[in-house]
């Protein structure tokens, strides 16, 4: 491989890996002081096993939703199967603008990952040689 195809490759990569990596708000979970912003996280805000719990957390969540000003939905395969998640997402749209409203289609993202992380990892081998 001639040096300007690998930089080439160098570049593309390291490209598409800073852009995979600040796609949603990973920077500001890594960087809290950026900003002032609040997350909700349902699955690990409502109790999950116990059901007087989570019925509790349920009933609550319209308070919560009419305190927020915009909505992530991490959509997978799974999210239609639950139905305090579709009363989560009727009540946020109901009180609140569609423009709100940010959903990102996760089951890619581990996809994304492994691409990235391969990529990077095959650079590193192929790098490794001119490095020593």
């Amino acid at each position: 491989i001639t040096h300007g195809i690998l930089l080439t490759l160098q570049l593309t990569f390291g490209c598409f890996f800073v852009a995979f990596f600040v796609r949603g708000h990973t920077w500001r979970f890594l960087n809290p002081g950026m900003d002032s912003s609040m997350y909700f996280l349902d699955k690990c805000s409502i109790n999950q096993k116990e059901s007087n719990l989570k019925t509790l957390g349920i009933r609550h969540l319209g308070e919560y939703l009419l305190n927020s000003d915009s909505m992530t939905l991490l959509f997978d395969p799974s999210y239609p199967t639950r139905l305090w998640c579709i009363f989560e997402l009727a009540v946020f749209c109901r009180f609140r603008k569609i423009s709100d409203l940010d959903i990102v289609v996760t089951w890619g993202a581990p996809a994304g990952y492994a691409v990235t992380i391969c990529s990077c990892l095959a650079f590193m081998l192929v790098r490794l040689p001119f490095l020593i």
